[in-house]
């Protein structure tokens, strides 16, 4: 035997050989021994001898093969199944799964085999459940469940889940077999029939009509809304299962339109009398149609009470009555046309009175052939606009062209409505014009008042002109005469030096006049509106600084000057007259009202299309009662009784610049301080603006 012969040749290298070899008996069956050979060397040079035993093992090869056999036919049965199968360990870890596990769940088997059922495959809300059936399934209870699991691309499938241990003979436990199969499109189909039950359900019981499903040969009640036991004052225990026929007035009409139903397949909108619970007749509008139930032939009827419609059409009969009387007596003119085309569809008489028009000339007709507007509305894009935004427009002044051709000024609003599924336009005007002219003549009253304040104001001011004018002249004219008499009568008694200071004298108070009457002029040219605007490119920060440096040298008492700029103030527009008006007037009066030492600030700078000037000092500051009057000629602040001024420098600054264009703000508290910010445009336009305070 070969293989006998392969044992004893490895005995020469080693002492012990097994094998295992079948052999036929007698009754030419095969039996299953083990061979074990072992070496004996009894002496050297001595033949070798062989020990042998058979141990016959056939009925263990038996049951090898049959388990082989049965592993085999599982692992056939296990991948070819169409359910999925799985063997789990204690804790849920995946030991082997088949093929349709990985086709159903979209992993690979090795990405299966390193995965959890309870941390990777179920839902969260759905662990603790599933950890009380792997506890019985470790007690070795059979269990048979519904799980839910989530695939690797995000779907969840339902399965139908039967579980099972397994355990040694030792009763050591092996593994859980769980085979689940697909019960997905099962349980989607239940879910749709489920909303379909609850929708059909929702609408039985909340349509606003009587709606009952009856058998039809038994005239049993299957089925009743809240609406039907409502409107026919039944409870339900008392109607359900019994019989529909409590609500017909005769059995016999009743028979004859169950006949109708089914061999006409409906009736529909039939109106009859139903028979309340307490014996009273509604009259209620029916439609019924043949449904199956179970196989059983029965009807469905919806009714309609009447009541409540005939209510219903009395209630628009009345609305719409009141709606003509109200649309028709109402001191407004309606006029409802179609959007698209501006057709008239009805017109109240009010606005048929405003028109001049009857009823019959207009209605039909487009607003465009009667030329009702004297500006058409297809021309107000901004109507259209809010009317296709918010379906409304409020207050558009318009004017409504009469039939006699009168133009009359109205105020519109309109608004979109729908009738009869077509966009329309309600208009409704209020006519404007006796406003409107009372308007006109109210604001030629108030401009002739204006008028008469104005020539009163002129003539105020030419009174306070006159009155400081002969206050302000009397000074200097007195000293001219003064001291001209003294030279007169007395020079030939002076000396030199005191001649000499009369003269000095009367020429200062001559500049004084002067100066004084240049200011009265500029001042009355501003107010006439004959001050000029002469514009020059020039560098006005370069300006600014010369009149500051020689303003300085015209300061008696010391003050501490600081000038600074910022910012490009070169090819600046302006006219250094005036702007030598505004600079002059300024500092002069920061350095009048400022005590000795005190710091008088000139600051510059660009700030986009202005340049902006800012005087500031440390004197005594204006009172806020006096600021909104200090540009008003000849007015003084309250606090400057003590210093010498005319109250003309503020009001020639101010119409300065106003004459380029710009503006001028004052920030100042008594005993604080005052800074003056005046800006000017870069490229002025010459007019008016108004001061900022």
């Amino acid at each position: 035997m070969p293989v006998v012969s392969k044992a004893l040749s490895t005995l020469t290298e080693k002492e012990f050989s097994s094998i295992d070899y079948r052999f036929r008996g007698h009754d030419d069956t095969y039996h299953w021994v083990r061979h074990n050979l072992k070496l004996d060397i009894i002496e050297v040079d001595k033949p070798i001898e062989f020990i042998g035993s058979w141990i016959d093992i056939t009925e263990r090869k038996h049951l090898e093969e049959a388990l082989q056999d049965s592993e085999t036919k599982f692992r056939a049965v296990f991948d070819a199944a169409h359910d999925m199968i799985l063997l789990l360990d204690k804790d849920a870890n995946i030991l082997d799964v088949n093929y349709q596990t990985a086709a159903l769940l979209g992993y690979t088997r090795a990405e299966l085999l390193q995965m959890n059922t309870l941390q990777h495959l179920d839902l969260p809300e759905d662990r603790p459940f599933m950890k009380k059936v792997l506890d019985d399934l470790m007690a070795g209870q059979t269990r048979e469940y519904e799980v839910r699991w989530r695939t690797k691309g995000g779907e969840t499938l339902y399965f139908e889940s039967a579980s099972a241990p397994r355990f040694s003979a030792k009763g050591e436990f092996i593994s859980t077999i769980s085979c689940l199969r697909d019960i997905t499109e099962r349980k989607h189909a239940e879910e749709v029939v489920w909303h379909s039950q609850e929708l059909f359900s929702t609408i039985f019981q909340s349509v606003p009509a009587a709606i009952c499903i009856v058998g039809r040969d038994n005239a049993h009640i299957l089925r009743i809304n809240d609406y039907m036991l409502t409107l026919l004052g039944y409870e339900r225990e008392e109607v359900i299962n019994g019989l529909s026929t409590d609500f017909w007035v005769t059995q016999d009409i009743r028979h004859e339109l169950v006949s109708d139903i089914f061999e006409k397949g409906g009736i529909y909108g039939l109106e009859m009398p139903w028979r309340t619970h307490s014996g009273e007749m509604v009259n209620m509008l029916v439609s019924s149609e043949p449904i199956e139930i179970d196989g059983q032939p029965c009807t469905l009827s919806i009714a309609v009470d009447l009541t409540d419609r005939k209510r219903n059409e009395e209630a628009v009969q009345r609305s719409q009555n009141l709606f003509l009387r109200i649309f028709q007596s109402v001191p407004i003119a309606i006029m409802i046309t179609t959007l698209r085309e501006g057709r008239i569809l009805n017109v109240n008489n009010h606005a048929l009175a405003l028109m001049g028009y009857q009823a019959d000339e207009i209605i039909g007709k487009l607003t465009s052939e009667i030329e009702a507007w004297a500006t058409p509305l297809r021309e107000r894009p901004e109507v259209f606009k809010a009317l296709a935004e918010e379906g409304v427009a409020y207050n558009i002044d318009l004017k409504l062209k009469t039939k006699l051709g009168d133009l009359r000024d109205v105020i519109v609003s309109l608004q979109t409505i729908e009738i009869e599924g077509e966009t329309c336009l309600l208009t409704i005007a209020i006519d404007d014009t006796d406003r409107k002219q009372l308007e006109q003549a109210r604001l030629e009253a108030e401009h002739t008042r204006m008028e008469v304040y104005r020539e009163r104001e002129v003539l105020e001011l030419k009174e306070r002109f006159i009155a400081k004018m002969s206050h302000e002249f009397r000074t200097p004219l007195q000293v001219i005469l003064s001291s001209k008499e003294s030279l007169e009568h007395y020079s030939d008694r002076m000396t030199a030096e005191l001649r000499l200071e009369k003269l000095h004298n009367i020429e200062k108070q001559v500049f004084y006049a002067t100066s004084l009457l240049d200011d009265v002029l500029l001042l009355g040219k501003a107010h006439a509106g004959k001050l000029q605007f002469n514009a020059e490119v020039m560098n006005i920060a370069t300006f600014c600084q010369k009149l500051f440096e020689q303003i300085q040298l015209t300061d008696k008492i010391t003050h501490h000057y600081i000038f600074s700029t910022h910012g490009n103030l070169g090819d600046v527009q302006s006219d250094a007259q005036l702007l030598q008006h505004i600079l002059v007037n300024l500092l002069s009066n920061a350095i009048k009202y400022s005590s000795e030492g005190g710091i008088v600030q000139l600051e510059m700078c660009r700030e986009g299309d202005e340049a902006v000037i800012r005087i500031s000092d440390q004197g005594i500051g204006i009172p806020v009662n006096d600021q909104k009057h200090l540009f008003e000629p000849f007015y003084r602040a309250s606090n400057t009784a003590k210093i010498k001024g005319t109250g003309l420098g503020l009001a020639i600054v101010k119409e300065s610049v106003d004459t380029h264009g710009g503006t001028i703000a004052c920030e100042s508290a008594s005993g604080q301080g005052t800074t003056f910010v005046v800006r000017l445009p870069v490229q002025p336009q010459n007019g008016k603006t108004q001061t900022e305070s």
